[in-house]
């Protein structure tokens, strides 16, 4: 038995289906069930079984993956343990980010803690928020600057500042709002709408409270996709404000408020609190919330740093 399978199993278990924990160790499903086999093998149970929806973990299996999450937990610890006897934060620390976000804050992020704490080797990857979670909590990342969408197991939220949500569109195809700062929120019917799913999931809800059934030619998982389509001139969409304040400010694009509501969303770093949490990551913690407090694009910083 070593660490491998039992990191193996445990997502299996998890997960409840073969298939999903391929995707997310990013093995083979033939191989990952070889070496579930093998696990049996040596232990002498049958640890899972299938069903048709998936596949259930046995009493043995319970009991192991229990055991299974604690062993692997406790050795996920150990170095950044141990590297909190440095008086100055080191190691690896794995951020996560969402692409609305990214843009803006990654380099900044890699840069500005490479000046403040040169003994953390920072490495930024990019993830839609819900998939920032996942990996949190399979101990794939350490942080994530991402959007809060309520309470996640396994992951605590500390919100960083509240991002404006907005109506966009080329200065030419908004020209009757040119004086204006808002725009109601029934006319964005007037327009070809271009939204992604996450803004689309977000901007429903406050649009069927005024009766509003949108209509959006096209709906794209990236957002810097949808901005692209919204530069070329013939579609608007509904996006955060900072993920657009430079194209704003240099003319490219008109912004414009919703009249009557204010739309918000919650940006949040997140980490696992099943995990010890190293000083290196604290650090990078208090990097993010430097930076995005002195960006300016953000409504409010609310809460405590880690500690």
């Amino acid at each position: 038995m070593d660490l491998r399978q039992l990191r193996y199993f445990a997502s299996v278990a998890r997960e409840g289906s073969f298939s999903r924990a391929s995707e997310k160790l990013r093995i083979a499903q033939p191989a990952l069930s070889r070496h579930i086999q093998s696990l049996e093998y040596e232990i002498g149970a049958d640890l899972l079984v299938r069903t048709p929806r998936g596949v259930e973990v046995t009493e043995a299996g319970r009991l192991l993956k229990e055991k299974a999450e604690y062993v692997l937990g406790y050795v996920a610890d150990i170095k950044s343990s141990v590297s909190q006897l440095s008086a100055e934060p080191s190691g690896d620390v794995v951020l996560g980010i969402s692409p609305t976000l990214a843009s803006t804050f990654a380099l900044r992020l890699i840069v500005e803690t490479k000046q403040r704490y040169p003994k953390i080797n920072l490495r930024v990857v990019e993830g839609l928020s819900v998939m920032l979670y996942d990996w949190l909590q399979d101990a794939r990342i350490d942080i994530a600057l991402g959007t809060d969408f309520g309470p996640v197991p396994g992951v605590e939220h500390r919100e960083v500042g509240e991002d404006e949500i907005v109506f966009v569109g080329v200065p030419e195809l908004l020209s009757r709002y040119a004086d204006r700062k808002a725009i109601p929120m029934h006319d964005i019917l007037n327009f070809p709408l271009v939204l992604t799913q996450g803004f689309s999931q977000l901007i429903t809800p406050h649009l069927a409270q005024e009766g509003i059934e949108p209509i959006y030619e096209m709906e794209i998982s990236s957002t810097p996709i949808v901005r692209e389509i919204v530069l070329r001139g013939r579609h608007c969409s509904v996006i955060a404000s900072g993920f657009v304040k430079a194209d704003v400010d240099e003319g490219r694009l008109c912004m414009l408020a919703f009249e009557g509501k204010r739309i918000r969303r919650r940006i949040v770093t997140s980490v696992s609190n099943t995990h010890y949490i190293s000083p290196a990551v604290k650090a990078v913690d208090s990097v993010i919330r430097d930076e995005i407090a002195g960006s300016n694009m953000f409504v409010s910083q609310a809460a405590p740093a880690l500690t």
